[in-house]
């Protein structure tokens, strides 16, 4: 749903207040005017009088650079994102490449901030940074797009197939969000979400069954799984095959959620799943809002959402 006309109003105005601030602040920072920026920024950008300092911390000019970027297509960043959290949701890594981040400028590895689902905000649970090969690659491709060619397991685009299956299971969780959050799919979890990263029950599910495989994790977690299958309805057995089929994975791969793409694991997995789903959905929302702390599903679906397509279903 689209914001009501007062809600639209409201927009505007925040809209020229962060052209405004933006302006001024690339004034400041002594960074370049950008020809695509909108008017509002330009005419603060032309009006600053104030002191300047070139920026030397890099995540303070990557988030000018992504509040830019989301101004030129008339949408602004949540507030929450700020040079500390873009610091944070980095990490050490990419998440699809798996390779380190380099800091140094003009590197190929420098962390590119992107939103995950396109049509969607630039809410803090829509952005995951990758290395400049992965952005170059994704593009403007869709969630669908994605999926297609994760689902062909091949070498396509400058990306390994591996890489395609990990960047769908990351995009497949703010896609949801955004197409009401019925987790329709269930998607093996080929790599880590970040902390802030929207992810589905079904998402979660699969990371708390990796730390119960893990072969130093002990029976506890086992456990507890074991009797909500059973308090389920459903036979013990369903989730012993799903963990045993885990652990002999694990052994074979150098990245954990690997695993999940082993033949066997996933299928298991769906089969456990679906059998006790509605009682393992009830017991996990609490852990799922703590794993997404500080996103906000309602601000990435209908705030900022400026000329944004219908949501598609597959």
């Amino acid at each position: 749903m689209l914001p009501e006309p007062e809600s639209r109003v409201e927009a505007a105005a925040q809209f020229d207040r962060e052209c405004g601030l933006l302006g001024a602040s690339f004034a400041r920072a002594q960074l370049r005017l950008d020809a695509r920026a909108p008017k509002a920024f330009a005419s603060a950008y032309r009006a600053y009088r104030g002191p300047r300092q070139r920026e030397s911390d890099y995540f303070a000019r990557k988030a000018l650079s992504l509040r830019l970027s989301a101004l030129k297509r008339g949408m602004v960043v949540d507030a929450k994102v700020s040079p500390q959290v873009l610091r944070d949701i980095a990490g050490s890594s990419c998440l699809v490449s798996l390779e380190p981040f380099s800091l140094s400028s003009g590197e190929p590895n420098n962390p590119s901030v992107d939103r995950l689902h396109n049509d969607g905000t630039y809410a803090l649970g829509n952005l995951c940074p990758f290395v400049q090969r992965i952005n170059r690659a994704k593009g403007a491709k869709t969630f669908e797009d994605v999926l297609t060619l994760a689902q062909c397991e091949e070498d396509q685009d400058g990306m390994l197939a591996a890489e395609w299956e990990r960047l769908a299971s990351l995009m497949y969780g703010a896609w949801d969000a955004f197409n009401a959050g019925g987790d329709s799919l269930l998607l093996p979890l080929a790599t880590y979400p970040g902390r802030h990263t929207f992810t589905t029950r079904s998402q979660v599910v699969q990371l708390l069954l990796l730390r119960a495989a893990r072969d130093d994790a002990g029976d506890q977690h086992l456990e507890a799984w074991t009797r909500l299958t059973v308090g389920a309805g459903q036979p013990e057995h369903l989730i012993l095959d799903v963990v045993s089929r885990l652990r002999e994975a694990l052994r074979a791969v150098a990245f954990p959620p690997s695993a999940w793409l082993k033949p066997g694991v996933f299928n298991a997995f769906i089969e456990w799943y679906r059998a006790c789903r509605a009682v393992v959905d009830l017991r996990l929302d609490r852990l799922r809002a703590d794993y997404q702390q500080d996103t906000d599903i309602v601000s990435m679906v209908e705030r900022w959402a400026v000329g944004r397509r219908a949501p598609r279903t597959l």
